[in-house]
């Protein structure tokens, strides 16, 4: 076993944590016939759905890396902690919590846009630390994440309705496009 092998099973449970939280939000509100959806709220929910497994399949790039040093390991290992935390923000654990998702959303705001700044700042780390990976990233990279970052730093700061139902749309649309304008390559096995 790599010395990255080893190390990714911690990332991979950390990783695995998040989605079966994801997973069990949505089998809560699918089960809970009085719960009222919100669908901005759905839409961050079926965001980390894609965006979860996108992060864990890009951290495999870490493989690349010669020599590790617990330092790097305890940024990747932070980072998908972020993922996490933010993920649990976002999906209620009280029963009380499912009824109102509108309410939710906007009283965990605050919490979980600064969670996914942090998010976004770590993401910026990764990729200059990976090996080969700016390369890989493209020129529009970091114009891209400090509009993202600012955009995530605004919906903790304001609860307007119309930024927060135009952001996530943006935000959708921007992780998809980016997703596959650049990594185009991992559809033809590179």
């Amino acid at each position: 076993m790599t010395t990255f092998e080893y190390l990714s099973v911690f990332l991979s449970i950390v990783i695995g944590l998040g989605v079966v939280r994801v997973l069990g939000g949505v089998a809560a509100l699918l089960d809970r016939q009085e719960s009222k959806p919100y669908w901005v709220h759905s839409a961050w929910v079926g965001y980390y759905v894609f965006w979860l497994p996108w992060f864990w399949w890009f951290e495999f790039d870490w493989r690349q890396l010669q020599v590790w040093t617990f330092p790097v390991f305890a940024f990747v290992v932070v980072f998908a902690m972020l993922a996490y935390l933010s993920v649990v923000v976002l999906i209620p654990a009280r029963e009380s919590d499912l009824k109102d998702l509108d309410t939710y959303y906007y009283r965990v705001r605050p919490r979980f846009f600064s969670l996914l700044a942090l998010l976004m700042i770590a993401d910026v780390i990764d990729t200059f630390l990976k090996p080969g990976n700016l390369e890989d990233v493209g020129a529009t990279y970091l114009p891209l994440m400090a509009f993202v970052v600012a955009g995530h730093v605004t919906a903790a700061i304001t609860s307007n309705r119309l930024f927060h139902q135009l952001w996530v749309v943006a935000t959708l649309l921007i992780w998809a496009l980016f997703s596959v304008g650049m990594y185009a390559d991992v559809f033809s096995g590179r």
